[in-house]
């Protein structure tokens, strides 16, 4: 069993205008259990790549990643492979550098004390992370034959691997749209980028291979009416 379409549709809608801190960096702090006022070493460029390796590249031949999180730019959807050194490493040192206890020039990162008020203070628009929106974006591949598919399950899994304290809960927004109740939720399909793609008109990234099309050379139709066959060239 599978998230449905329609409910990953919608998760993606929800999400364009979360800062894509909350989205990647956030997550990948969390799932690796960066420490609260001390440092470690901590690879995060690293980690981050590999998280949108995982989670933001539907198409295997393309080096780009796909770009959910669009509060400005909104046309654009693909990231470049180096977005982790780059983009997000600035988001990281600027507008969320007071979350982090780092050293300039250095691979030591730790959450501050404080770090949970300055997430808060940077949502945008003030308006917190669709709680429910990002968990089905992260587990829209997700088969759920050994787990009964709920809204309660997608959760429980979430919190696990992303070890969320109750303190961070007010970071995130648990409306429950149309889309994830009852049956809405569920699919016994997996998730399809064509469909995807072409639902939200989604051009192809710069490096992706062309689409062959394959087109229609001619018919043959045999022992039908007067003639003994009949041929349409295209």
């Amino acid at each position: 069993m599978y998230i449905s379409q329609d409910a990953v549709h919608r998760a993606f809608a929800d999400l364009e205008n979360v800062q894509p801190f909350y989205g990647i960096t956030f997550l990948v702090c969390k799932h690796n259990k960066l420490p609260i006022g001390r440092t470690i070493e901590f690879q995060i460029s690293h980690l981050e790549a590999e998280f949108l390796e995982i989670h933001f590249k539907p198409i295997v031949n393309t080096t780009y990643f796909f770009r959910v999180f669009r509060p400005s730019e909104k046309e654009k959807f693909w990231l470049k492979s180096d977005y982790a050194n780059s983009g997000s490493q600035s988001n990281r040192t600027q507008k969320f550098g007071e979350a982090f206890i780092h050293p300039k020039r250095s691979n030591l990162w730790g959450w501050s004390e404080n770090y949970i008020d300055v997430l808060a203070n940077n949502l945008q628009n003030g308006n917190k992370i669709p709680f429910y929106s990002l968990a089905i974006w992260l587990y829209r591949d997700h088969n759920w034959i050994e787990t009964k598919l709920s809204l309660e399950a997608i959760k429980e899994l979430f919190y696990t691997e992303f070890n969320i304290s109750e303190e961070e809960v007010v970071l995130f927004d648990f409306d429950i749209p149309i889309e994830y109740r009852g049956n809405n939720l569920l699919s016994p399909d997996g998730f399809n980028w064509g469909v995807f793609r072409n639902f939200f008109s989604i051009p192809a990234p710069v490096d992706a291979p062309a689409e062959k099309v394959k087109s229609l050379q001619s018919i043959t139709i045999e022992n039908v009416g007067p003639a003994n066959a009949f041929q349409l060239f295209f």
